[in-house]
């Protein structure tokens, strides 16, 4: 059984659709070239249904508009090799040779490309105008559907159809293109709106033990079904507190990841004041563990080795209650 290669399919395709030209050139097979010389076109993009002899060959003249075949379809580009080029340089008694048995062109129909963003855009204004709201993103089913028009065919894409479900967010959209005129492509997306939320993240890495400043902090839009339940989601919530472990730059804050700054530190000297309507006694004590402000924390008076609990107050100072278990001196 002979074997047929891939480029002699492709010939023999081109070749059927040879016929166009047989109107054209009936009874004039050597029509007139221009006086340079002859040369291939070797990347070759039609614009129309028609790919002419022109389009594979420079150098004519008038018989460049002679038809030869049809484009490919949109997007496909389609080469043809020497045996191909040498048949319809024969077929038109062009005075042509290639120059190597390697000589091939490569034959696309020019092309607009509608990427997936404006489709996408055009999709967001749509389900806006059916009652979306704004604090909305898309995710698609297909995020990468793209349309492809001729080029002559102009451009601009048009929702001919759209479903919308406001309450599980679902949409079906039916999209066409060029905007205005008879369809040439079409396409249907499918997706979800989901809710977004402004939510603070730190502008930089912080530190464990580091306080965090206003200006420490950034906005940014999240997907409201991707937050955690201890997300903090404001900033009063953030600023003044200190980091218990470092926490890095743009990512969601949890409030497990934050405390309220320490103003006594572990083994730190602290004064101890017992005041009461008369008076104010104080003394001095040792921190036993680390406190935040109001914090309760145990302290041990220096002078005594009597150990308490008190109340942190400020920086380095703590106050007793008045108890019977209260020893000052």
């Amino acid at each position: 059984m002979r074997r047929i290669s891939l480029a002699g399919l492709v010939f023999l395709a081109l070749g059927l659709l040879a016929p166009l030209a047989a109107a054209e050139s009936k009874g004039s097979n050597t029509p007139e070239t221009g006086d340079g010389i002859i040369t291939l076109n070797r990347d070759v993009v039609v614009e129309g249904d028609i790919v002419r002899l022109g389009d594979i060959f420079s150098g004519l003249g008038e018989k460049s508009e002679t038809a030869i075949a049809r484009t490919p379809a949109l997007g496909k580009k389609v080469p043809v090799g020497v045996r191909w080029l040498t048949a319809v340089a024969q077929k038109y008694a062009l005075p042509w040779r290639a120059n190597s048995r390697l000589d091939k062109a490569i034959i696309q129909r020019a092309v607009t490309i509608i990427p997936p963003q404006q489709i996408k855009a055009r999709v967001e204004e749509a389900l806006f105008d059916e009652g979306m709201q704004q604090n909305a993103m898309l995710e698609f089913d297909t995020p990468s559907v793209q349309l492809l028009l001729p080029r002559e065919q102009g451009d601009g894409v048009a929702v001919t159809n759209l479903s919308f479900d406001a309450t599980s967010g679902r949409f079906t959209a039916q999209v066409a293109a060029p905007a205005e005129g008879v369809p040439v492509a079409k396409a249907t997306l499918r997706g979800r709106a989901i809710r977004v939320v402004d939510v603070p993240v730190l502008r930089r890495r912080i530190d464990a033990g580091e306080v965090i400043r206003t200006d420490d902090l950034d906005w940014i839009s999240h997907r409201a079904d991707r937050l955690m339940r201890n997300a903090l989601m404001d900033s009063d919530s953030i600023v003044g507190k200190s980091a218990r472990r470092p926490i890095g730059a743009g990512v969601v804050i949890k409030a497990s990841e934050l405390r309220t700054p320490q103003v006594i530190t572990k083994n730190s000297l602290v004064t101890i004041r017992l005041e009461t309507e008369r008076m104010v006694l104080t003394a001095q004590g040792r921190a036993l563990e680390a406190g935040t402000m109001g914090e309760a924390i145990q302290v041990m008076n220096t002078k005594s080795n009597s150990i308490i609990s008190a109340e942190v107050v400020g920086r380095g100072t703590v106050r007793a209650a008045l108890t019977n278990n209260v020893v000052i001196n």
